[in-house]
């Protein structure tokens, strides 16, 4: 700071560039089964950017919790992904969900250090989330 002013002085940093391959499969798959007139599972899944299956939403009635249905459809995309031989299949939960933290770790699903593995499996590099928020 000079004279009650900020300065910035830039300075030359090695230049890093991501790849992403473009050669990723497009096909979604949205998955419903029906009991009884009644939706007793969903599932939706599709390849993500980062060469892995994403999905999007899987849900299981609370008529069907507890009776494997959720690990059958876990299975499902791991197969489904081995299939379209991608990476593996990446998901998001909740912290309060423990029913599907469960699931997911009784799977075999680990936390982070994935994102970008697909794309570069050495890398030593991780993904961090950051968000700004106005209140």
């Amino acid at each position: 700071m000079e004279k009650g002013q900020l300065r910035l002085d830039p300075a030359p940093v090695e230049p890093y560039v991501k790849t992403y391959s473009p050669d990723a499969p497009a096909d979604a798959e949205c998955y419903v089964d029906f009991v009884e007139g009644k939706a007793a599972e969903e599932l939706r899944s599709g390849p993500h950017w980062n060469g892995y299956l994403c999905v999007d939403d899987l849900v299981v009635s609370a008529a069907f919790c507890r009776k494997g249905v959720g690990e059958l459809l876990v299975r499902h995309v791991i197969e489904r992904a081995r299939r379209l031989a991608l990476a593996g299949v990446t998901l998001e939960t909740q912290n309060t969900n423990w029913p599907a933290r469960h699931l997911y770790e009784r799977c075999g699903f680990q936390l982070d250090k994935q994102l970008y593995r697909a794309l570069e499996p050495a890398s030593t590099e991780t993904a961090r989330l950051w968000y700004w928020a106005l209140r």
